[in-house]
């Protein structure tokens, strides 16, 4: 059976039975005596009468898990029927709508990691578990999409929160920043939808900036302390999975939480932050006062986002100050040691004298980068596909640097989220092109 869209195959049912409710009544012609008259087909079809196989093959031709929520929770007999085939649903569902360029690996990663931290009076993260859980994501990011399944032990109620995660947390961030940072690339953008390339860019990176907070950050509650590994072996441990365009991704949204949080201690003072509300945690509330809240530093809008995209989420998404202010109460935490210490060049350069990769030699002998396209490597994740301001910045050579490396200005406007074509209409290449040229624009390179 072909993939049929579930709204096709719906609106073909339903126009089969509105027209054999709207036809004349009239008497059937007479039948010949050596002829059997034709079976009359019940104008009563719908999607919940149809046989358990068929409704079985819809469920299994639905391609987003957003499309299988909205059957499940609209009909109660297709719910019945997902929850006799729950798992492999899930399964299929969640690999078609997070495959290209193996996002399922990162999202399966941002999921395991949030248990790694051991029980106890203060929650930590032991090293062999750490590298345990790093040896396993390195697993199924070298497979393809279709075999992520066959190497991770995932259980049913594994796949059931990745699906939650997901429909609450990760689909709406990834609207909320992709059109936080096209409004910047362009204030009146011709098509505001992404590409296939585009979500595929920003998914990865909302995945890789969430496991980073379960294993450094702050966590959204209770009392869990920090992996502690040096700065340069996170470079080599954890970012050096990534090629260094996919690293300033989670930069470019580290970037956007981080401003986030910035402007809500230059609007909100820190006497509405350290009163009692009703409804706030005396217990947080407890904990802000440890602080010198009259003089608020860097470390307190850290350690928010350190928190992770749950506690982003619910920042943005705020309706009045009030509201905001009891969220910040909750989430407000001491952190100096997070993200920013690691993408400090002095960090760059001390990973590069005590662990030199093949990425530092290919710098070194200047090899050429070229921009091969939007969709190159997209199937598996694996091929480099570096976007085209990356390729325009470093002017097609292979460059292994990232973080203070490049100047904020660029992560403003997401440069390294967008396709070569909208990057081309909005008029952002020839800007970024113009903008290198200028000395006050570029940072200190390493050759």
């Amino acid at each position: 059976m072909g993939r049929l869209s579930l709204f096709c195959l719906f609106g073909r049912l339903r126009r089969r039975e509105k027209r054999a409710s709207n036809a004349p009544s009239v008497a059937p012609p007479a039948t010949p005596e050596h002829q059997q008259p034709t079976p009359r087909v019940s104008s009563s079809i719908t999607l919940e009468t149809l046989p358990a196989e068929l409704r079985h093959l819809i469920l299994e031709s639905i391609e987003d898990i957003k499309d299988l929520k909205a059957l499940v929770f609209a009909s109660p007999v297709y719910h019945q029927q997902y929850l006799h085939s729950r798992k492999w649903l899930l399964r299929r569902t969640l690999q078609t709508t997070l495959g290209n360029g193996n996002v399922l690996a990162d999202a399966y990663a941002a999921h395991t990691s949030g248990s790694l931290h051991e029980e106890g009076v203060e929650s930590h993260i032991h090293a062999d578990t750490f590298r345990l859980f790093m040896d396993q994501y390195i697993a199924h990011r070298s497979v393809g999409p279709g075999q992520v399944w066959a190497e991770a032990a995932a259980t049913e109620d594994d796949l059931i929160e990745m699906a939650a995660f997901y429909l609450a947390v990760t689909c709406p961030l990834l609207r909320i920043c992709s059109s936080v940072l096209l409004m910047r690339l362009n204030r009146s953008p011709d098509d505001s939808r992404l590409s296939r390339a585009e979500r595929t860019r920003f998914l990865r990176a909302l995945y890789r900036y969430q496991t980073y907070c379960n294993i450094f950050g702050m966590r959204p509650g209770g009392d869990y302390k920090p992996f502690n590994l040096p700065h340069e072996e996170r470079l080599v441990s954890f970012f050096g999975l990534f090629p260094p365009w996919e690293i300033e991704e989670i930069n470019c949204i580290y970037a956007l939480v981080r401003d986030k949080c910035e402007k809500i201690f230059d609007t909100t003072t820190m006497a509405d932050l350290a009163k009692d509300h009703p409804g706030s945690d005396p217990a947080a509330n407890r904990y802000l006062r440890s602080f010198n809240l009259s003089s608020p530093c860097k470390c307190h809008y850290l350690g928010i986002a350190s928190r992770g995209l749950h506690a982003f989420l619910e920042i943005v998404q705020t309706p009045d100050d009030e509201t905001l202010v009891r969220a910040m109460q909750k989430y407000m935490v001491w952190h100096e040691r997070f993200l920013e210490e690691t993408m400090m060049l002095p960090t760059q350069w001390r990973r590069r004298s005590r662990h030199p990769s093949a990425e530092d030699q290919a710098q070194a002998r200047r090899d050429r980068l070229p921009f091969v396209g939007d969709e190159q490597g997209l199937m598996d994740g694996r091929s480099p596909a570096p976007p085209v301001a990356w390729v325009v910045m470093w002017r097609g050579q292979f460059k292994n640097e990232y973080g203070q490396a490049v100047d904020e200005r660029f992560r403003k406007w997401g440069y390294v989220f967008w396709d070569c074509k909208r990057l081309k209409e909005s008029g952002r290449r020839e800007t970024l092109v113009r903008d290198l040229r200028n000395p006050d624009m570029t940072r200190m390179r390493w050759d």
